[in-house]
């Protein structure tokens, strides 16, 4: 889960994992830790839909749907980072994924003040008129959030300043 892949290996030629080893929640386990290390989205939705004590684990299903989004984020850099513009249907057939799924996902990393996809390592916007993603290499970074998030906190000391000397006066 923390992509420590080399860990599930000496836990399972462990003591416990060999008298475990047979037991249907490590098996889980195990194909979960496979999946991680093909970084394959696909092998992790087959784990998932195979595997139903995944979904009555509240723990374990928490990590995985983490581990899924990382796994398809990851997958979706790699898919679109050499495009200007990618149309959804082949980012969604190169990591295999239904259309809408894939749309969904861009929708959600799309951070709508700098128009910025995948935690500032892509510039782009998503074009749904066109089911295609447009992206922006070379576009300079604006300074707006940064400007406004200080302006924000010098106007909260301002306010906390007033609210002092109102204090003061009332006293007086």
């Amino acid at each position: 889960m923390r992509n420590a892949k080399d860990e599930i290996t000496q836990l399972l030629n462990g003591k416990y994992g060999l008298k475990y080893g047979s037991e249907p929640q490590v098996l889980t386990v195990k194909a979960v830790s496979n999946a991680n290390s093909k970084e394959s989205i696909v092998a992790l939705r087959d784990v998932i839909q195979n595997h139903p004590d995944i979904q009555q684990d509240e723990v374990l299903n928490t990590h995985i749907r983490s581990l899924y989004d990382n796994l398809l984020e990851k997958n979706l850099f790699k898919v679109i980072e050499s495009y200007t513009k990618v149309e959804l249907s082949h980012i969604s057939k190169k990591i295999k994924l239904d259309e809408i799924t894939v749309e969904r996902k861009l929708a959600e990393m799309y951070i709508f003040y700098s128009c910025r996809i995948l935690d500032k390592k892509i510039q782009g916007t998503l074009d749904q008129a066109h089911h295609c993603l447009i992206l922006y290499h070379d576009l300079p970074c604006d300074d707006l959030y940064p400007n406004s998030e200080k302006l924000m906190g010098n106007l909260d000391t301002v306010i906390d300043k007033l609210f002092e000397r109102s204090l003061q006066l009332k006293k007086v």
